[in-house]
């Protein structure tokens, strides 16, 4: 395996399903010419992963929502082999913790995957907690906008002044192929400075 950043204006889809054969060729014949599949740390096993990267595409790892101790995913992200500097997104959607906390929260577990030698991503949706200034000054460097508007206490909007590496697309939840797969579907792009997430690919 091998860490590198994907390509610009790419479409990519995530699911809370595992990824099965049947799901596999249904995302292979797609008309969108996917290029890369989301996948949690907590729920993907090896054989999955080597399933996708098998055919082609790229992984990009998610953790859940509420998920900010990094000792297990750290764990699990090296019993799988993940390569460096792989970016690894913490989901911060609809949390419940006042602003301090989640920048502390968010804070450590940047710092410990960069640590690890891997790259630490964002994904922001709907509830922020944050402002645009403290979104921004976290330690991560790639945020992943979800496909609702992003709104924080006061009611502004919110976006990093970085922008955003990559976008899921509006409505969520869309089924894919005949097998029952149910995706969100996302296209990529560059921020503001030039900076895609670095997929898992095969060697």
């Amino acid at each position: 395996m091998i860490a590198r950043p994907v390509a610009p204006f790419s479409f990519w889809v995530d699911t809370v399903q595992p990824i099965t054969d049947q799901f596999l060729s249904d995302i292979k014949a797609d008309a969108r010419a996917i290029v890369a599949v989301g996948r949690y740390v907590d729920s993907v096993d090896a054989a999955e992963l080597a399933r996708i990267l098998g055919a082609g595409l790229g992984v990009l790892l998610f953790t859940y929502a509420d998920e900010f101790d990094p000792t297990p995913r750290i764990a699990k992200l090296h019993a799988l082999g993940i390569p460096k500097p792989a970016t690894i997104v913490l989901d911060v959607e609809s949390v419940k913790l006042d602003a301090p906390s989640l920048i502390a929260r968010v804070s450590k577990w940047d710092r410990a995957i960069f640590g690890e030698g891997w790259d630490a991503g964002h994904y922001q949706g709907a509830g922020a907690i944050l402002n645009t200034a403290q979104l921004s000054a976290l330690p991560c460097d790639r945020y992943i906008k979800a496909m609702s508007r992003i709104y924080d206490l006061t009611g502004s909007l919110v976006e990093p002044t970085e922008g955003w590496c990559g976008m899921q697309l509006y409505p969520p939840n869309q089924p894919l192929g005949n097998h029952g797969l149910v995706v969100d579907f996302g296209v990529f792009q560059k921020d503001f400075h030039g900076r895609l997430p670095n997929l898992v690919w095969a060697a």
